[in-house]
């Protein structure tokens, strides 16, 4: 293996929260709710609680919303169209202590700064773990984030590989039942914390994953959120606690104040018994950092040191860093479209933002639009990278090609206002486009140089190209060369008055 991935910064402390009162008065009330009567698990369904009880989730990545309560799911959360709000079946695990160890640990995870990784990075975790002869050693796992491919695992130097226990999704991978039934570090991530997915959700959804198998008990609950928190769950501070607070309210589950782990580190646990097994998760009062998660007392139980993302097997962790200040305004437009000196080529494509002739409503391809200034998607370019939309759960991501192409078209083929016989320059930009699901795919786009009420902006998409290493473009004169990839056929193209035509 490589050099050891170095160590994360240690997670600070944090002060409880001025919401342990409401806490504390939810708890008594959940207290009051009537007692499940023995016998086969049934679901209760009580009165909503009052309006402002405790409304908060925690916060997809990247955004900064409120803290969790374990109680709530979510901003939405209450009775619509006169159905009451479905509440976990009686008896809730009610201990204040443990309230107020979820805070801190609610607290500790609104801190965490993802560093920036992929679909094909890894979730790297060292653990201290007893053999089979009662031996101590060191573990290390690497975890596809994406689950596509096989989870390494090293001990004592000897490396094996496994099945991530993942497949492929087709179509949204961030949504509720999809990380229920197939939870891998990039879907927690992306899931975590919308309104609607609050740790009751989440409940609801694993047990409707599971009962498609065959066993939604609560050991099987239980179990699912211990592989969460397995496959890196417990990395990212608001996944982490996110799964904390769905374990709390596990019917049967109980809150023990004494815990070690195999190399004697002590913390507190949620723990569940059923049939003489006895699964556990084990978590530092202060931080909320996971200690161990196992689900008998005779497995290996591995004792977390140390945890984080890494681009490949065996290398360094990628750690957060604050970006840097810009050096370069948020949008570039040094003339203005009246500007008769105003040229495609003052344009800083990095830093820009206009509207892409581009549809990117289905997830799994995009397709071709009309021209600018007729309601496609706008990209907003910093540093030569854009998303689309924004703010959304799985965006398209438009990377710049750095290389930008000029050509210069002629009168006869756009028109004879063209000024002094020929029209301004035309800028050929490739946009590379990538989403979570979807073959990477890219867009050859011409950018008008004549100064107008669109200016600037895409004049015509030229060609969408869909897999390979990308498209080969150059110019010349009023010629612009295409080749879908290196190596293919050539076609050569003149600007018309609407966009490309194959020169004749």
């Amino acid at each position: 293996m490589s050099t050891p991935p170095q160590d994360p910064s240690p997670l600070p402390d944090a002060p409880l929260p001025a919401s342990d009162a409401r806490r504390a008065a939810l708890l008594r009330e959940l207290d009051r709710a009537p007692a499940r009567p023995a016998g086969r698990r049934v679901r209760v369904l009580v009165p909503a609680l009052a309006a402002g009880a405790l409304a908060a989730t925690v916060a997809v990545v990247g955004v900064v919303t409120q803290v969790v309560d374990r109680n709530d799911t979510g901003p939405t959360a209450g009775p619509t169209a006169g159905q009451p709000a479905v509440r976990p079946a009686a008896p809730v695990l009610s201990d204040p202590e443990l309230d107020a160890v979820l805070a801190r640990a609610d607290e500790v995870g609104l801190q965490y700064r993802n560093p920036g990784f992929g679909p094909t990075d890894y979730i790297y975790t060292q653990s201290r773990v007893r053999t089979a002869s009662g031996a101590l050693a060191t573990q290390e796992e690497w975890f596809p984030a994406d689950g596509d491919g096989p989870v390494v695992t090293e001990v004592g130097g000897t490396t094996t590989e496994s099945s991530s226990g993942a497949t492929k999704q087709s179509g949204p991978i961030f949504t509720l039942p999809v990380i229920a039934a197939d939870p891998t570090y990039y879907r927690l991530g992306g899931g975590v914390g919308t309104a609607e997915n609050g740790p009751l959700a989440l409940l609801e959804e694993i047990r409707k994953a599971l009962a498609e198998q065959g066993d939604d008990s609560d050991a099987a609950v239980f179990a699912r959120l211990r592989r969460m928190l397995r496959v890196g769950g417990h990395q990212h501070g608001q996944v982490r606690t996110w799964l904390y607070h769905a374990a709390a309210l596990v019917p049967g589950v109980r809150y023990d104040r004494d815990e070690t782990d195999v190399i004697g580190r002590t913390g507190v646990a949620l723990t569940l018994t059923t049939d003489g097994v006895r699964q556990r998760i084990v978590l530092d009062p202060t931080t909320g950092a996971l200690l161990t998660q196992a689900g008998s007392d005779d497995e290996a139980s591995p004792a977390i040191l140390r945890s984080g993302l890494t681009h490949e097997v065996g290398g360094p962790l990628v750690v957060y860093r604050e970006p840097p200040e810009r050096s370069v305004p948020d949008v570039s437009l040094p003339k203005k479209s009246w500007d008769p000196d105003a040229s495609v080529r003052t344009l800083d494509f990095a830093n820009l933002e206009y509207e892409l002739p581009i549809v990117v409503d289905d997830p799994k391809q995009v397709v071709a639009g009309v021209d600018s200034g007729s309601g496609g998607p706008v990209g907003t370019f910093r540093d030569g990278v854009a998303l689309v939309p924004p703010d959304g759960k799985n965006p398209l991501r438009l990377r710049l090609d750095p290389t930008i192409v000029y050509l210069r078209a002629t009168a006869a083929q756009v028109g004879p206002e063209a000024a002094g016989g020929d029209a301004a320059e035309t800028a050929i930009v490739v946009l590379e486009m990538t989403r979570a699901g979807a073959p990477k795919q890219y867009a050859v786009i011409a950018f008008s140089g004549q100064p107008g009420p669109l200016y600037p902006g895409p004049q015509s998409l030229v060609r969408i190209v869909t897999g390979g290493p990308g498209p080969v473009v150059s110019a010349s004169g009023d010629t612009l060369s295409f080749a879908e990839r290196p190596g293919a056929p050539v076609e050569r193209l003149v600007r018309n008055g609407v966009g490309f035509e194959p020169k004749k």
